[in-house]
C-alpha cells in the first residue's frame, strides 16, 4: 500500500462520482472550451506521520484532495456552487474510497471561496482525507 493508492482511490470516486465534470488532472495537457464548465484536481498529500510503533507498525498519511470548479465568468456563483454541494454529498464525512485494498477516509469536504481567473469564476473544494498504510522494514 502506498501514497499512490491513496491517490487513486480519491480519483478513482472523483471519476465515478455523480458530480463528475470534465476534468484536467494534474501534470496533463488540457484546453478548456470557453463557455463549459470543467474542473482541475489536486492531490496535495501532508507527509506521513508514525501512528504505530515496530518495523511492522503503520503510517498516517493525511491531507487534501482539492477541485477547483471552473465555470465561465460573469454567470454567477450559483451552479459552481451547486457543483460544490453535490461533491460534499458524495465525499461526505465518514465516507469511505478504496483502491488496491487502500482504504482512506474523508475528514471534511468544504468550498472555499471564489475568485475570478483568466475569463473563470474558480470555485475551489477541499477534499480533506486520512489512511494508514502498513510499514514494511527488513
Amino acid at each position: 500500500m502506498s501514497a499512490r493508492d491513496i491517490e487513486k482511490a480519491l480519483l478513482t470516486a472523483w471519476t465515478g462520482c455523480a458530480a463528475y465534470i470534465v476534468t484536467a488532472h494534474e501534470n496533463a495537457n488540457y484546453k478548456p472550451t470557453q463557455g463549459t464548465p470543467w474542473a482541475q484536481v489536486f492531490f496535495l498529500p501532508a507527509p506521513p506521520k508514525v501512528a504505530t510503533l515496530s518495523g511492522s507498525g503503520e503510517d498516517e498519511h493525511e491531507g487534501i484532495f482539492q477541485v477547483n470548479l471552473n465555470y465561465p465568468q460573469g454567470d454567477g456563483a450559483g451552479a459552481a456552487a451547486d457543483k460544490a454541494d453535490a461533491i460534499r454529498e458524495i465525499f461526505e464525512a465518514g465516507a469511505k474510497f478504496a483502491y488496491n485494498s487502500q482504504e482512506v477516509l474523508i475528514l471534511s469536504t468544504g468550498r472555499a471561496g471564489g475568485r475570478n481567473a483568466e475569463g473563470w469564476f474558480i470555485l475551489p473544494v477541499e477534499i480533506k482525507f486520512r489512511a494508514r498504510t502498513a510499514r514494511t522494514v527488513t
